[in-house]
């Protein structure tokens, strides 16, 4: 299928690499349809809605910044995506980029879960103690310069 986006122009996509929200994205619930993209080499896609073409999320796969990222959930978190074989499940989380002062965190308290077979998505809360929602994996400061 063709579909037209904001920052791609018009990509073409299998009905397979459809990714479903069923309840939505926490703030944006009436979206529900997201693909994955990739944009040049590097730890960083974009989940691009495919109801939206203005919307698209940076995201990451956690274990390329935080390799001891372990999340814990009970079988029924995992029953509304059909996750039985945590095999074929894939864990991504939003990049946040601030620009005063230039800093980019991950959020590893409200993780993406994935079904790579079916497709089918959800975004689950963590206990705060557990990870932190704004896990900063890189800042710049702006250096003062001496007159």
């Amino acid at each position: 299928m063709k579909v037209q986006t904001k920052r791609f122009g018009e990509i073409s996509i299998s009905n397979q690499d459809v990714i479903e929200f069923p309840q939505g994205i926490p703030g944006f619930s009436g979206k529900k349809r997201f693909v994955l993209l990739k944009e040049g080499d590097g730890p960083f896609y974009w989940l691009q809605s495919l109801d939206d073409p203005s919307l698209a999320f940076v995201v990451t796969n956690p274990l390329f910044f935080a390799p001891d990222y372990r999340i814990k959930l009970h079988r029924d978190q995992l029953k509304d995506i059909d996750l039985t074989d945590l095999a074929n499940g894939e864990v991504w989380v939003f990049v946040s980029i601030r620009r005063e002062p230039f800093r980019v965190t991950i959020n590893l308290q409200a993780p993406i879960l994935v079904n790579r077979v079916t497709g089918l998505a959800k975004q689950v809360l963590l206990p705060p103690e557990e990870y932190p929602l704004q896990y900063e994996i890189l800042r710049a400061e702006k250096e003062e310069v001496a007159s």
